[in-house]
Order: structure tokens, then C-alpha cells, then sequence
């Protein structure tokens, strides 16, 4: 594929793949638009541009893969928070990223029973949020008066 493909077109499929536009491509290997367009009829640089897209999509994706450690971390620290809206917020948005059907696994007898739901559970922390919504108003103030 790539024997058949001169420089340019190869530079030109990789920066293409790369996002920038079609002027840009041209201006930067020296040719004009309509050369550009020529290239992408021929089936090797098409085949060339869409082989770079997949690498350019794989890398992208083990990078994302590679965050999610980091973002589980970070909400587990906001879970955590004293703002109990703040920890309601985390909450939700763990259970939503989460609600997916779950196999139960048996339960050690040293353990209470998990909720029905997760919407059981939900409620249950908007209760908990409902009867203290003033606090985060009161360690707010709390907080400025220390200040």
C-alpha cells in the first residue's frame, strides 16, 4: 500500500489523520487543494488515511482506558466530601455511569443485604439530603467566619 504512495501523500495521509484540514494539508506539503482531493480518490491513500485514523482512535482510547483509574479515584475522594451535596452529586453520577444489571454474588452472613436497587439506594441518599439541604449553606458560613 504504502510502496505505491509517494512522501507527500504519505505525509499528507498522516497529517489528514491527524485532524487538520484539507488547506492546511496542501500548504504544508506544497501542493494545491485540488492535487489533495485527487489523492483521496485513489483507494492506497484512502486505505493509508483510514489505517492512521484506527491507530490515531486505538492510542486515543487506551489513553482514556488509562484515566479511568484516576477518575474512579477521584470520586471516591468526592464521595467523601463534607459538602453533603457535593457527595449526593458523586453519588448519582456513580450509580447513572454504574446501572448496569448486576449478577449478585452470595452474601457472607456478616454482611446486611444489599439495596433492592439502585433507585432504592438513590432515594435513600436524597433523603439523607433532603433533611440536611441547609448544612452545606451552614458550613459555608461556618467557613467564612473562620476566614
Amino acid at each position: 500500500m504504502q510502496a505505491t504512495l509517494t512522501p507527500k501523500q504519505r505525509r499528507a495521509a498522516l497529517l489528514l489523520a491527524s485532524g487538520e484540514t484539507g488547506r492546511q494539508v496542501a500548504k504544508t506539503v506544497s501542493i494545491t487543494p485540488q492535487t489533495l482531493s485527487e489523492w483521496n480518490r485513489l483507494p492506497a491513500f484512502r486505505l493509508l488515511v483510514d489505517a492512521h485514523l484506527a491507530r490515531v482512535e486505538g492510542e486515543s482510547l487506551q489513553a482514556l482506558h488509562g484515566l479511568r483509574t484516576r477518575a474512579v479515584d477521584r470520586l471516591g475522594k468526592l464521595l467523601e466530601s463534607s459538602s453533603p451535596s457535593v457527595a449526593l452529586r458523586t453519588a448519582q453520577t456513580v450509580l447513572e455511569l454504574t446501572n448496569k444489571p448486576y449478577i449478585a454474588r452470595p452474601i457472607p452472613q456478616d454482611h446486611r443485604p444489599a439495596p433492592e436497587s439502585w433507585q432504592e439506594l438513590l432515594a435513600k441518599l436524597e433523603a439523607i439530603q433532603t433533611t440536611t439541604g441547609d448544612t452545606d449553606r451552614e458550613a459555608a458560613d461556618a467557613e467564612a467566619a473562620r476566614s
